[in-house]
């Protein structure tokens, strides 16, 4: 007769090798994709060797134009407080500088902020 024992073995037996199927097939998987990997890096091998080459250019290029852009946030921050402190000293009128003393009053201004302008650029 057949124990429970001898049944629980078999279920064991049976479910590793499931497992065993299951790691076979993923094992294969994983080869498949490691043989495309090398046969695109061997395809493509002198293209990687440009870029490679090529990076350094490309990342100071990058910073260049990053650099360029804090610039021009910086410039176009201190726009908007001149811009402002303008509103605020000529009573926030949109007409312009008719009046030699308003514009003299502008440039003086614009004196004020010229050391913060040299700072940010």
């Amino acid at each position: 007769m057949v124990s429970v024992w001898q049944i629980g073995v078999l279920l064991a037996g049976i479910g590793f090798l499931i497992l065993c199927i299951f790691a076979a097939t993923t094992v294969r998987d994983v080869g498949g994709a490691i043989k495309r990997m090398e046969r695109i890096l061997t395809d493509k091998n002198a293209e990687i060797e440009s870029i490679i080459e090529n990076s350094v250019s490309i990342t100071n290029s990058v910073d260049g134009i990053a650099s360029n852009v804090n610039k021009a946030t910086n410039i176009v921050g201190l726009v908007a407080s001149v811009s402002s402190h303008i509103a605020d000293r000529f009573g926030k009128s949109d007409t312009a500088f008719d009046d030699d003393s308003e514009q003299m009053s502008m440039d003086d201004l614009i004196m004020e902020n010229d050391e913060e302008i040299k700072n940010n650029l």
